[in-house]
């Protein structure tokens, strides 16, 4: 059985989700206590194998690098956020921040798969808070970033943010056939159905 464990790291309360199965894991987003993240991996007897990544912003690969030192797993981001990552657009000098830069070992694209231990993964390209912004899809399961939030969706007036990019990004998830648990990048989880039907994107002009 899949199991998800949600950390809220950094100043931002970034949600960082370590997700496992059979003893095996991969982390998503851990912007920041890295060894808070790796404690409880610890705690579970956890192999962590890979840190995907749903966008390049600081609050979400803060600590990529140093968790990266503590476990030796793999760095799946996509192309263009492996670019945005690692330079001044992450947003991490005006949070008062320094961020260790990190190399990617896997850059993603739409539709590519990431199997990890027993669990497959599918990255769904969804643009607009950041151009390349990704989610990942595990199961019935959606890990959307800063993309789509309860009854809420990600902020498009930051370094290569872009609205209308956004809502097509928004309405290509809305369209996966199916009902799904959709955990965000902050706040709390959802549904696809849920948003579907509450979420600020379907009113607005």
């Amino acid at each position: 059985m899949t199991e998800i464990k949600r950390i809220r790291v950094g100043q931002l309360l970034t949600n960082c989700y370590v997700v496992s199965k059979n003893g095996v894991a991969f982390v998503i987003d851990v912007g920041a206590n890295a060894k808070k993240v790796k404690d409880y991996c610890d705690s579970q007897n956890l192999k962590v194998e890979g840190i995907l990544l749903t966008h390049g912003h600081y609050d979400h690969v803060g600590a990529v690098k140093e968790f990266q030192d503590l476990t030796d797993a793999k760095i799946y981001v996509s192309t263009l956020d492996g670019t945005l990552a690692n330079d001044r657009r992450n947003m991490a000098i005006e949070m008062g921040c320094v961020m260790d830069p990190f190399t990617p070992d896997v850059l993603l694209e739409d539709g590519d798969h990431i199997t990890i231990g027993d669990m497959d993964v599918t990255v769904i390209s969804t643009p607009g808070h950041t151009s390349g912004g990704v989610c990942f899809v595990l199961e019935d399961q959606i890990f959307s970033g800063d993309t789509l939030f309860q009854t809420s969706y990600g902020r498009t007036d930051l370094p290569t943010g872009n609205y209308n990019e956004l809502k097509k990004s928004i309405h290509k998830l809305f369209a996966l056939d199916g009902d799904f648990k959709v955990h965000p990048g902050h706040g709390f989880s959802t549904t696809l159905d849920d948003e579907r039907k509450h979420n600020m994107i379907n009113f607005d002009d």
